[in-house]
């Protein structure tokens, strides 16, 4: 989830079971720097603080739990620490929701066990929690302006002169252009893609 909040640029909590000073595991240290630099990164243990790690990470999860303005169970096991974290959520009155798996894995027996009991809502759709948390709908992006076309060079003026409202071939272009046949073939190519002109079979031209 952290990866990829970051990923997205949306910011993102990280909270820590250890001391505020340590990394656990070690091997998560460049992911902790994109998060500060995104987010933030808190613990309850100060610098050097020594903390049980099993327990930190027990105790952590109430935090995250009273952060959250949902808590969304994407897989769980029906003893773990995740089903920790929903205990505290319902205790602070937060909406819980959870994803549906196979019955047959371990890591969705918990999240199956919420939704039969009843404690999560079920969570198809980003949408599903977007109407609860009273968010609008994700939206496309707006795409960038496009950028203004680029002027003719004498080459590409001289070449679109040629044309009238009927198709040329190359002999035709390069006769009444005056250029050589190369030139002509890469002015051609550049007008094709800037949507001047289109190809057609048999080396004939027209304009678009």
């Amino acid at each position: 989830a952290h990866r990829a909040a970051v990923e997205a640029g949306a910011p993102t909590i990280g909270v820590l079971g250890v001391a505020i000073d340590r990394t656990y595991p070690a091997s998560n240290r460049a992911l902790r720097k994109k998060i500060e630099d995104c987010g933030c990164v808190i613990s309850e243990y100060g610098p050097g603080e020594a903390s049980p790690v099993r327990v930190g990470f027990l105790q952590r999860n109430r935090l995250i739990a009273g952060l959250s303005k949902a808590l969304l169970v994407v897989e769980a096991r029906e003893k773990s620490g995740t089903m920790s974290t929903v205990g505290h959520a319902e205790r602070y009155g937060r909406p819980v929701f959870a994803l549906p798996g196979s019955v047959f894995s371990e890591y969705c027996a918990g999240t199956n066990r919420l939704i039969q009991e009843g404690r999560a809502r079920l969570a198809l759709t980003a949408e599903d929690l977007c109407e609860v948390l009273g968010l609008e709908e994700a939206r496309e992006p707006r795409r960038a302006p496009a950028p203004p076309p680029r002027p003719l060079d004498e080459p590409q003026r001289r070449v679109l002169a040629c044309f009238g409202t009927e198709e040329a071939s190359v002999e035709e272009l390069a006769q009444r252009s005056g250029l050589p046949t190369a030139a002509l073939l890469s002015t051609l190519m550049i007008l094709q893609l800037a949507g001047r002109v289109r190809a057609l079979p048999g080396q004939r031209y027209i304009l678009c």
